[in-house]
């Protein structure tokens, strides 16, 4: 028991950042328990505000540190999900919400002023600056993909729309590409790299294509016998170590894009209508 909730304070931790952005919610529904608390003409209208913003996350944060309901949630479903059980928890809006009622409190309008930009400064402070992480990036398009994937994409995929064409992508960028073409079929794709979900199954072409070194001819053999196939593009690492160079396995490159080299095999079909 003791173990379940050292791991639940881990992951509640994590979750947030650190303890900052905690404090800070914690404190905004210690004081929303008194500020919505309403007289008897008020008290119906702060009454679902009070279900939404302070009894249901009550207790929400209890159940998420007991260890029967870690338990029970670890026979339904994957433990790993368990942090998505703080995802009910409304906390930036609690925070808002808190600082809007400590504004309207505030009397004249200068005290008004200088508490809403204390409570903004008190949010930037507790928070954490996103780009600093390292999954976090700018957008580069509307897709908000990385601009190189979705060129590799255009590359490859068909002019008129009306075919797909399969491809054997990197693991690292599977998944990227159904998001933003429907005619590029995959040999593998999440069911392979996903965390959770991968070794269930088995993939030559995955198992090549994570290999420490790219085995070509294993790789061209694998690929060429999927029942996803006929495979026409191989999108290869420039970086990757591969035992031979692909061209003496009879690909052809066609383009060099953000690092990475697409190569055409001539002995696979134009593509396959469906």
């Amino acid at each position: 028991m003791t173990g379940i909730i050292r791991t639940s304070i881990d992951i509640f931790r994590e979750f947030g950042g650190g303890y900052g952005r905690w404090i800070l919610y914690f404190a905004a529904l210690i004081y929303l328990l008194y500020a919505l608390r309403g007289n008897e003409d008020e008290n119906e209208m702060y009454r679902e505000k009070r279900i939404i913003f302070i009894w249901t996350p009550l207790v929400i944060t209890l159940l998420f540190f007991l260890p029967p309901f870690y338990i029970l949630y670890s026979k339904v479903t994957d433990i790993s999900t368990y942090y998505r059980i703080l995802w009910l928890l409304p906390s930036e809006v609690t925070v808002c919400q808190a600082a809007v009622c400590l504004v309207e409190k505030a009397g004249k309008p200068v005290i008004k002023a200088a508490v809403a930009i204390a409570a903004c400064a008190l949010i930037i402070l507790t928070g954490k600056y996103t780009y600093d992480s390292d999954i976090a990036s700018r957008a580069e398009n509307p897709y908000h993909l990385p601009q190189y994937v979705m060129d590799i994409c255009d590359e490859i995929a068909p002019a008129d729309g009306r075919y797909e064409v399969c491809a054997v992508f990197p693991p690292e960028l599977v998944y990227y590409v159904r998001q933003y073409r429907t005619d590029i079929r995959l040999v593998y794709g999440r069911e392979m790299v996903e965390p959770a979900w991968a070794g269930e199954g088995y993939n030559g072409v995955y198992n090549e294509m994570a290999a420490p070194v790219i085995n070509m001819d294993s790789l061209l053999r694998e690929a060429r016998a999927s029942e996803r196939g006929p495979v026409k593009y191989y999108i290869l690492g420039n970086e990757r170590e591969i035992d031979r160079d692909p061209r003496e396995a009879g690909l052809i490159p066609q383009a060099e894009i953000g690092g990475y080299t697409v190569y055409r095999d001539p002995e696979a079909e134009a593509g396959t209508e469906f």
